[in-house]
């Protein structure tokens, strides 16, 4: 399978999340038993600056993947790139996603 290219915008200091499913020749997939891995780095190879959470939902049909505000918050802005890795139950890896993902400042800081 061929990667799909996704950019994303993660707005410092919110919560972040993007939801997915796979769909296949026989339907959308069940994700239940995979294993999904997900970094923002500045170049291949370079310091993970972020590492997104997994969730399932809808009996495992819809992948959320998340950063919450507290690390969101904590990242430079700038331009960076990232991608998603799935493993299926059979242990197939599959690069899903890939792309650059912009972080943007935030204006109002609260406490």
């Amino acid at each position: 399978m061929t990667s799909a290219n996704l950019n994303l915008l993660i707005e410092a200091g919110t919560d972040f999340s993007k939801s997915f499913r796979l769909v296949a020749r026989a339907g959308i997939v069940d994700l239940t038993d995979w294993v999904f891995a997900a970094q923002v780095r500045a170049l291949p190879g370079s310091t993970v600056i972020a590492d997104f959470d997994f969730e399932l939902r809808e009996n495992g049909t819809i992948a959320v993947m998340s950063l919450d505000n507290a690390t969101t918050a904590a990242l430079a802005a700038g331009r960076y790139l990232w991608d998603l890795f799935g493993i299926d139950q059979n242990g197939n890896r599959s690069r899903i996603f890939e792309g650059t993902v912009t972080i943007q400042n935030r204006i109002t800081v609260y406490v």
